[in-house]
């Protein structure tokens, strides 16, 4: 059985530890041991990634360190400390990029992924899993191929895109399969049954929930019972056995509450309050929704959230509380409009045909070079055609004058046509010049990623000139209060990019905050009525990461947090 090879395999690596080892083996063996207890025991496999992580740093093994920060990061996850897993799985993956260890770059990225999906942020975590998955197809690593199809199915599925999420699946278990990976397979078959549920399969659904608990019950993976017994409840609920479904509610609840998994135990709380709800016992499913509310709200687990605010508003509306009913209609509105936008999911499909773009570039360039080891072969048993050889010539050289062409326009410096901001590209040598002298110098350094709050939805109620005039109107008052040797840029979309020379976080912050205010108390309604606009500040100075890109990317972090938080501050 799985279970026992498991043991197994934690005795060996226990007795080997104890044994007279290499200190970098060492680190190996106490990642190697989180990594196979960090489902079953996640506390202490947390204890053994920081212990590994400390070890390594001592001996100044990248790998090592890298290794042990994304197990930190995961385990991290597990225990619904999201912000802090991001942000050691982020330094994890800087790690693995500097020492090019490209199939721990695919594991930070895919566990990257995994966090941001549980905070709804799905348009930021299927990127990262594509990125995750092109860089396992180049080394090779079938199984963890099949763990991220599994998560990019888990996108589709959360914004109800079914038979898109269907074909990944399939295709994850097929190849867990193959290999006997018995934690995927339960994951797996979890999300085929629950297609097939959504899809009113309910017959067809259920032999994938119980198969799901098998697996997972073998392997001691609670979390994975848990999530299969909530659904298979579903199941019960809809064939009309309350009862049933209930029963399996409590032992779904009761599994998340043992191991502390937040994010479960608010998915079966709300599975719970509106069963009680459907069954009209009112009293018990405000006690129950408002308790899934709670925990949803505490750990950011936003679909969640959507779906507690919905039930709680009918149950108001039934108790005759109709302000409190309207109260929570207008939180689930707020949050369904930003889970289930248009503009995510046309994101995301376009971030999948992106990379399925990708895979036929690569047939075709493995194509290509087939074709052209024949015609090496051929040219070495006949002459080359002269002709050929002189069109290849000329083709050779139109296509280096376009590149020289190419490259001198790319040289010149580009300005954004709206704002009349240079874009960060045009100016990238000098951040990178900037950032090098300040890091060598040991200066100070700050960068703010500033993004016009609510962007996509004040865009889609009023007319493209009013919303180019924002922009424009954003980037004045911000070069208003940036000092002389500030730069300012367009970033992507609505942001901007502001890198601070000399100046740490906390005096940057100052300046920050006057810029929002000056944004916020400017009269936006002169140009059209009702319109009000603010901004966030995701601010970093950590001159400890790698280059300005990374300074960037952590202040993207920052500035994420802020809209989680609902926007319009700055955050360091």
């Amino acid at each position: 059985m799985k279970i026992s090879t498991t043991q197994s395999k934690i005795d060996n690596i226990k007795k080997r530890l104890d044994s007279n080892i290499d200190e970098k083996e060492r680190v190996d063996l106490l990642v190697s041991l989180a990594e196979t207890i960090h489902i079953t025991n996640t506390q202490y496999a947390l204890d053994l990634g920081k212990r590994a992580c400390d070890q390594a740093k001592e001996l100044c093994y990248k790998k090592g360190q890298a290794k042990g920060l994304c197990i930190i990061g995961k385990c991290l996850w597990r225990l619904s400390n999201n912000e802090e897993a991001l942000t050691h799985l982020l330094e994890s993956l800087w790690t693995f990029e500097e020492i090019g260890e490209r199939t721990g770059e695919a594991k930070a990225l895919m566990a990257m992924g995994v966090v941001l999906k549980s905070l709804s942020d799905f348009e930021q975590a299927i990127g990262y899993f594509f990125q995750s998955l092109r860089i396992l197809e180049e080394v090779n690593d079938k199984v963890s191929q099949a763990e991220v199809m599994n998560n990019i199915g888990n996108v589709f599925k959360n914004l109800n895109n079914y038979y898109e999420a269907l074909p990944y699946y399939q295709q994850s278990l097929a190849i867990l399969e193959s290999a006997n990976e018995k934690h995927g397979m339960a994951l797996a078959l979890n999300n085929i049954g629950y297609v097939h549920y959504a899809l009113g399969k309910y017959d067809e659904a259920l032999p994938y929930f119980q198969q799901s608990i098998k697996y997972a019950k073998e392997i001691g993976d609670a979390i994975a019972e848990s999530e299969a017994l909530n659904n298979m409840g579903m199941v019960y609920e809809k064939i009309v056995d309350d009862q049933t479904a209930l029963d399996i509610y409590f032992k779904s609840l009761l599994k998340s509450q043992e191991i502390g998994d937040r994010y479960g135990e608010a998915r079966v709380l709300l599975s719970i309050g509106m069963q009680y709800a459907k069954n009209k016992d009112i009293e018990s499913a405000e006690q129950y929704l408002q308790e899934s509310t709670l925990i949803a709200e505490a750990v950011k687990a936003r679909s969640i959230m959507c779906q507690a605010y919905r039930a709680l508003a009918n149950v108001y509306e039934q108790k005759k509380d109709f302000e409190r009913a309207l109260g929570y209609y207008k939180a689930f509105d707020s949050i369904k409009e930003e889970l289930l936008s248009k503009d995510i999911t046309g994101k995301i499909n376009a971030l999948k045909q992106n990379f399925e773009l990708h895979t036929v570039q690569k047939e075709l360039e493995l194509f290509r070079t087939k074709n052209e080891e024949l015609i090496g072969a051929f040219r070495d048993l006949q002459s080359l055609n002269i002709s050929l050889q002189a069109e290849l010539d000329l083709k050779t050289r139109v296509v280096n004058e376009l590149r020289s062409k190419n490259d001198a326009k790319d040289a010149e410096p580009r300005k954004d046509f709206l704002t009349n901001l240079y874009t960060l590209r045009a100016v990238s040598p000098k951040l990178k010049h900037l950032f090098d002298s300040a890091k060598r110098q040991g200066k100070e350094l700050s960068i703010a990623v500033i993004e016009i709050d609510l962007f996509k939805q004040i865009n889609s109620r009023y007319p493209s000139q009013i919303m180019s005039e924002v922009l424009k109107k954003v980037a004045q008052i911000l070069k208003e209060h940036i000092r002389t040797e500030d730069i300012l840029v367009r970033y992507l979309g609505s942001s901007f990019v502001l890198l601070m020379p000399d100046l740490p976080a906390v005096r940057a912050f100052i300046i920050c905050e006057k810029m929002r205010q000056a944004v916020e108390s400017f009269r936006w309604g002169m140009l059209a009525s009702g319109l009000k606009i603010t901004v966030s500040f995701g601010l970093a100075d950590d001159l400890k990461v790698p280059s300005y890109e990374k300074l960037i990317r952590l202040a993207e972090m920052k500035l994420q947090q802020t809209e989680r938080s609902g926007g319009n501050q700055v955050r360091s």
